[in-house]
């Protein structure tokens, strides 16, 4: 089980960290880092082959599709890494990606040894839907859609 987890340099994630349970609910207004935890999540799997070999940080693929290095790298941190780590079944896991402002694939400058379980399950599940919002919604300042992601993994 993922049990906790830290981004820096990630989107709009400078340094967060956040503790995951067997159930966890992301809330929060907009902006506030819920999408950005699971695509840096849904990133590293897509990152990884069948055989658990990672080349770098795929930035698009079939889960997410976020662009290229300088749409990901936190605001005004110009040269510094992108860095992920996840704590799962007691073992820490921890990746440092950079690369070139134009890269849609980031290379892997440091990682840990172990090939953490949720990136090679096949109980992975990475759903989203976009639809619209309610008039009501949208009234209220909303930007008129919607975003809804759901992660999870069973052993």
């Amino acid at each position: 089980m993922l049990e906790h987890v830290h981004l820096e340099n990630f989107k709009a994630s400078r340094d967060v960290e956040v503790r995951l349970a067997p159930i966890t609910v992301l809330a929060g207004v907009n902006s506030s880092g819920k999408s950005t935890l699971l695509q840096a999540l849904g990133a590293l799997r897509q990152s990884y082959d069948a055989n658990g070999v990672m080349t770098g940080l795929r930035l698009t693929g079939h889960l997410v599709q976020l662009g290229r290095y300088r749409d990901v790298l936190n605001e005004g941190t110009e040269g510094e890494a992108i860095k992920i780590s996840v704590l799962e079944d007691g073992i820490q896991h921890w990746w440092s990606f950079q690369d070139e402002p134009e890269a849609s694939q980031l290379r892997r400058y440091r990682a840990s040894a172990l090939i953490p379980k949720f990136v090679l399950t096949p109980n992975f599940q990475f759903l989203q839907s976009r639809s619209d919002c309610t008039k009501d919604s949208v009234s209220a300042g909303s930007s008129g859609s919607a975003d809804r992601r759901l992660f999870g993994y069973s052993r």
